[in-house]
């Protein structure tokens, strides 16, 4: 449903072309970092991850704002963002607070995949890793084509992992059901399960159509569970870029499309 990918290191260069206007669509594909709570099963190292990673830093140095930090899976383009789920902040004295109390301690780097189709954070994953360091967390970055990373996904082969994922804004369950409900059969990517999260999931199925309120509040409880249990971090959410013509007035490009409005297109 989204709009063609445009790399984000081509977003100055078209800025700067004098025949077409650069348009931002809202927030939608989530850079989300997997954390394998099987390998890093104490929560307070998860914890400490979040807070140890300077994610509005990563988004205004390489996105150059374009985009939005959120904990969890819904974004402010959604009908059911909850404004009160403020996203974890940065805080580095904080994450070795929680790693002393954990008795942190590695014989080996954490192994960290990323895509290697992903040229931004390919750039950005050097001051991920590097500020993890500065708490005390080492991790070594293997960079795959995307098959071969979400293969390592479905095996639950990593210790971090990341991927650009988006999912429908206004229909989000689907995604996020399967992202944070799993058993030991059929373990999702973080291999993470939690009764009360189930319950959190099993709320938003409950929910009756077009009780938007409801639907807030019970994507917003999943929101501050993933917080508290850490199986993943949205490091940023990325505005994708739509580029329309000069002489093509009344198209507006979409995170759903770029047809919809094409009856009123008119070309100068």
């Amino acid at each position: 449903p989204t709009m063609a990918s445009i790399p984000d290191v081509n977003h100055e260069a078209i800025a700067l072309l004098d025949n077409v206007e650069p348009v931002y669509a809202p927030p939608v594909t989530n850079q989300i970092l997997f954390v394998n709570t099987e390998t890093i099963s104490d929560v307070r190292v998860r914890q400490a991850i979040n807070r140890a990673i300077n994610r509005p830093q990563l988004l205004d140095a390489f996105l150059n704002g374009n985009g939005e930090i959120i904990d969890g899976f819904i974004t402010s383009y959604s009908p059911f963002y909850d404004e009160s789920v403020i996203p974890t902040a940065y805080d580095p004295d904080e994450a070795m607070s929680l790693l002393a109390a954990a008795e942190w301690t590695q014989d080996n780097p954490l192994v960290f995949k990323i895509n290697s189709g992903d040229p931004t954070f390919v750039k950005a994953v050097n001051v991920v890793v590097e500020q993890l360091r500065e708490v005390g967390i080492e991790a070594t970055i293997t960079t795959l084509d995307i098959n071969s990373l979400l293969q390592s996904a479905n095996a639950n082969d990593y210790d971090l992992l990341a991927v650009q994922y988006t999912m429908v804004p206004v229909d989000p369950f689907p995604d996020v059901s399967w992202l944070v409900t799993g058993t030991a059969e059929f373990p999702n990517w973080s291999k993470y399960s939690s009764d009360e999260m189930n319950a959190y999931v099993d709320a938003v199925s409950a929910v009756e159509d077009g009780n938007a309120q409801s639907l807030i509040q019970a994507y917003g409880d999943i929101d501050r569970l993933i917080q508290q249990d850490v199986p993943i971090v949205s490091l940023y959410v990325i505005s994708p870029l739509g580029v329309v013509s000069n002489r093509l007035q009344n198209a507006v490009p979409s995170p759903y499309g770029f047809l919809l409005n094409i009856h009123e297109w008119q070309l100068d």
